[in-house]
């Protein structure tokens, strides 16, 4: 007899349970309702969710330091959080944009870039910001638009082995530089070309051009009075490349530039070159030189002449965007 009352209760239970299940009443669905939207958050429903229509450049920075004079031009009618990073809705330049910055590095920029796309009707992404130069005919203050990206960090590292090594490309030590697969929305699925460089849209190039023949005067000295030897130079064309890595050595700074002959260097470019190919959107980048990549005689100057630098990259940028 013990074991009575326990049986009794599950059998009364299980028939409440199938009662429910097969004629719940308008209470018990809504409470059903209810909790399903406890356990599926509605930001789940944003994440494809198309959260303004307007068609806009989606102008890009790195750091809060690069967006901030573009912001001080723009006229902002809106933001939006997408995925922790705030996007601003607006005008800058004569063009509709979506401001924001990604964060430092390769994986911070093509994150947010892809977000950017998903959520918003981009027609265009110009990133605009700092970078190092081993090209040693360039100097600080003056403003770059390669012609073409490459992630120049895409390494295998041996010493011993030299089937990883690609003539084109040599190495530095231990580092083989290699070529990232890519693919593209119109392409196979799941099928990956090999690519070094990513080219520039040319639209947008000679949206440069013109601006660099505008007459624009950059600056030359951060606001603590510090002046640096710049020409006052705007470079359009020539390559660029980017990595995950600050670069300041001057030895590795030779061995790229002779590599590689890129203008410039950064961490971020080269990802976003390679998210707008994949989604077939015209790019362009627009760097400040901010410092020499490892070739000063002393401290690395980018801390004294970075804000300098963007507000530099900023003025090309507002100019090109007003062609």
């Amino acid at each position: 007899m013990p074991d009575q009352a326990p049986r009794g209760w599950i059998v009364l239970g299980l028939g409440l349970l199938l009662a429910a299940c097969t004629s719940p009443s308008p209470g018990a669905a809504e409470a059903v309702g209810e909790l399903a939207a406890d356990i599926v958050p509605s930001s789940a429903d944003n994440h494809s969710r198309l959260l303004d229509d307007t068609p806009r450049l989606l102008v890009l920075t790195a750091m809060r330091s690069e967006l901030d004079p573009l912001l001080a031009a723009a006229e902002i009618d809106a933001t939006h959080v997408v995925s922790g990073r705030t996007v601003h809705l607006g005008r800058l330049g004569g063009a509709e944009v979506a401001l924001l910055a990604t964060g430092i590095s390769m994986v911070n920029a093509a994150v947010s870039t892809q977000e950017a796309l998903h959520h918003f009707d981009i027609t265009g992404i110009v990133f605009c910001g700092i970078a190092g130069t081993p090209n040693p005919d360039l100097t600080i203050g003056e403003v770059t638009v390669p012609a073409q990206w490459a992630q120049y960090q895409e390494h295998v590292f041996s010493h011993t082995n030299s089937r990883w090594r690609d003539p084109e490309l040599g190495s530095f030590g231990m580092m083989q530089p290699q070529r990232v697969r890519v693919t593209r929305q119109s392409g196979e699925p799941d099928v990956a070309e090999q690519k070094l460089w990513f080219a520039v849209d040319e639209q947008m190039l000679r949206a440069a051009r013109n601006a660099a023949g505008a007459g624009l005067e950059l600056e030359r000295c951060n606001r603590s009075g510090d002046c640096v030897d710049s020409r006052s130079r705007i470079i359009v064309g020539g390559n660029g490349v980017s990595g995950p890595t600050f670069v300041d050595d001057n030895e590795y700074s030779v061995w790229v530039w002779k590599t590689f002959h890129p203008d410039v260097l950064d961490m971020e470019t080269a990802a976003v070159a390679h998210v707008a190919y994949t989604n077939e959107i015209p790019y362009v980048a627009v760097r400040g030189v901010s410092d020499l990549a490892g070739g000063h005689e002393k401290d690395n100057r980018v801390l004294w002449f970075g804000r300098m630098a963007a507000r530099n990259a900023a003025t090309v940028t507002i100019t090109m965007l007003g062609e």
